[in-house]
């Protein structure tokens, strides 16, 4: 296992928990990020299965798209090494 591919790999997962956090925490959107909450949206159905359609849980929704975004980055990043 690479090591950089690891670290990428949490690096984009936690960046996209972080603003799953940070969305959630505060709603009020500023202009330009709704288009970017598409992106977290996997996350928000994780939260609403764990917690309640109306009041999401935050870790499950921040878990589900930490999980989601370090899976594909190392999937992807495995591809272009091994193909790429």
């Amino acid at each position: 296992m690479s090591k950089t591919k690891l670290i990428v790999s949490l690096a984009v997962g936690s960046i996209f928990g972080l603003l799953t956090v940070l969305l959630m925490e505060h709603p009020e959107l500023p202009e330009g990020v709704g288009t970017f909450a598409i992106f977290l949206m996997l996350g928000f159905i994780a939260g609403m299965v764990a917690g309640n359609v109306h009041n999401p849980a935050i870790w499950a929704s921040t878990f589900g798209n930490f999980l989601f975004y370090f899976l594909a980055t190392y999937f992807v990043m495995t591809l272009f090494e091994r193909y790429g």
